[in-house]
């Protein structure tokens, strides 16, 4: 899907391109120009690359031709899982901020965990887990 191209909506010649391996895998589909014009009414306002992938994502899992509303696919999906996309690569990069400003633990606090999982898994062992008999 990764492409040099802008990210405007589609253009006539843009549509026509998009209706060509449509017209080979679905052999009935109409690509006259009539249904250009009619695909870039609904067309001219989606990303070319966006449209091109859902044609593609379509033509593999579906056995008839894809409408207006197939190749606009569900874009607010689309955009979600860019914006999750961007977030991860955000807080990845944050993460990794942090490692570089950590500090080691103090060793009193790495001591007192030691003491509370040695102690939760003496409880555990003895079957006392959730009865509040962990204490200090």
């Amino acid at each position: 899907m990764k492409s040099s191209r802008r990210k405007s909506g589609v253009n006539k010649a843009e549509v026509a391109e998009l209706l060509k391996p449509i017209k080979r895998n679905y052999p009935n589909f109409d690509a006259s120009i009539e249904v250009v014009e009619h695909y870039h009414k609904y067309l001219q306002d989606f990303p070319f690359e966006l449209a091109q992938y859902n044609v593609d994502q379509h033509i593999m899992t579906e056995k008839y031709a894809p409408t207006v509303a197939h190749i606009r696919g569900q874009l607010a999906e689309q955009t979600q899982h860019e914006q999750l996309r961007e977030e991860a690569i955000n807080m990845t990069a944050q993460i990794e901020e942090w490692k570089l400003t950590a500090v080691p633990m103090p060793s009193h606090v790495k001591e007192a965990l030691k003491n509370l999982d040695k102690k939760f898994r003496e409880a555990f062992d003895d079957g006392h887990v959730g009865r509040n008999t962990i204490t200090e």
